[in-house]
């Protein structure tokens, strides 16, 4: 599997778990994981999981870590529940 794909599997894991208590845990791990590998997939994945509106303040400043701004803000919008931006095309 591709690099980006684990990443994503990742973050996807780690950002549904239920209780709040693990949910820092695990933002605390990817965190470590994401300065050893610093891409967007972990942190979208890992701030699209239904937690991470729960711990919305962390989740922000985990969002700004993103470096594309179109998906920073998609993670911002779904973090604080606003509508989920569409993508724009320039054709």
């Amino acid at each position: 599997q591709a690099p980006e794909e684990v990443d994503r599997m990742t973050g996807e894991a780690l950002g549904n778990v239920w209780q709040e208590n693990r949910w820092k845990e695990s933002a605390k791990l990817i965190d470590e994981l994401h300065a050893e590998n610093p891409g967007d997939d972990l942190l979208v994945s890992f701030l699209s999981g239904h937690q991470a509106r729960q711990n919305s303040q962390a989740a922000k400043e985990m969002a700004a870590k993103i470096s594309d701004p179109a998906k920073r803000e998609e993670v911002l919008a779904r973090i604080e529940g606003r509508p989920v931006p569409s993508p724009t095309t320039d054709e």
